[in-house]
């Protein structure tokens, strides 16, 4: 979890690009491979969840991760994107 003095584990969220690829560990240590297909910001108003909770491709097993992007609405701790992170394992 990010807090304002401290990153957390999404932080660098929004560098991910097309081609990357991350690593997830289970706790009985399965680890599995995804590769980034594409990013997609949202309006938080307006965020795609059929998408989001979908594999971008149904033939392969997908791992989608969501966060907080843009700015920060004023007088708030809200933020006013969403990010999504679409991969498919490899």
């Amino acid at each position: 979890i990010s807090s304002w003095p401290s990153p957390g584990v999404f932080y660098g969220l929004n560098q991910l690009k097309q081609g990357d690829t991350l690593q997830i560990t289970r706790g009985d240590g399965t680890i599995y491979n995804y590769q980034v297909i594409k990013t997609q910001v949202y309006d938080v108003n307006n965020v795609d969840m059929n998408a989001a909770l979908s594999p971008v491709d149904p033939s392969v097993p997908g791992l989608n991760l969501i966060s907080c992007s843009g700015s920060v609405n004023p007088g708030t701790s809200e933020f006013n994107k969403r990010i999504i992170i679409f991969t498919s394992q490899i």
